[in-house]
């Protein structure tokens, strides 16, 4: 049987992982037990052991996608970004079409502010997973932090929210705060948390106050 994960979007500072079955056979043949073992240790947070098993579970076989797939987020989670990266690569070479190996690469690079590679990954993952708003979000962010206001612009009406859309606002907000206009951003940002629900609004406030557009208290995310 073979797992596969991927990086969700989130905090820019934060990278969780689901874990799910699917029915492939092992193309590694790797122990399954210590893969296992290796999945629990990685859930546990124990990357140093994760690891150790994820080794000691392909012994001397070329690891198969799953297995640098984890490895790929073991490195993450230890801020080895260059590895993981180079874990991820490994995984696109078996499986070229994976979009969430792209959305994991993108996470990578734009929490090292590498908005130039980090864009187009998270269009590719678009590209299979449309209407994605916080990837979508992701894109934005990417082109106005690098200064890129006509692509900003142009992105924003690709993606064409309309009011009635939580992506609306949170692209006028980002849009008005990278252009220095605080008080337009935060009519944006009030204005989506009076027509949509807290748990829907707030990753989006969350990205908002990585970047210092917003504080905590403002976006409600103290003590999260």
């Amino acid at each position: 049987m073979k797992r596969k994960m991927c990086l969700s979007v989130v905090r820019v500072a934060i990278i969780s992982v689901a874990a799910v079955w699917g029915s492939a056979v092992w193309a590694g043949d790797p122990n399954p037990t210590m893969l296992d073992q290796a999945f629990t240790l990685y859930r546990q947070g124990n990357y140093e052991g994760a690891q150790q098993q994820l080794i000691a579970a392909y012994g001397q076989k070329e690891m198969d996608a799953t297995g640098y797939q984890l490895q790929g987020n073991i490195q993450a989670r230890q801020h080895k970004w260059d590895k993981a990266l180079a874990s991820y690569e490994k995984v696109l070479e078996t499986n070229p079409e994976d979009p969430e190996i792209r959305l994991n690469m993108a996470e990578l690079h734009f929490m090292q502010r590498d908005f130039q590679n980090a864009a187009p990954l998270y269009k590719e993952y678009l590209n299979k997973n449309p209407g994605n708003p916080i990837a979508a979000f992701k894109v934005l962010l990417c082109l106005l932090l690098d200064g890129k206001e006509d692509e900003a612009d142009a992105w924003i009406e690709t993606t064409g929210y309309r009011p009635h859309q939580i992506g609306y606002y949170y692209f006028q907000a980002a849009k008005a705060f990278a252009a220095g206009d605080a008080t337009a951003g935060e009519y944006f940002v009030v204005s989506a948390r009076q027509l949509f629900a807290e748990n829907e609004i707030r990753l989006l406030n969350s990205l908002l106050v990585e970047q210092g557009w917003l504080t905590e208290s403002e976006a409600g995310t103290q003590g999260q």
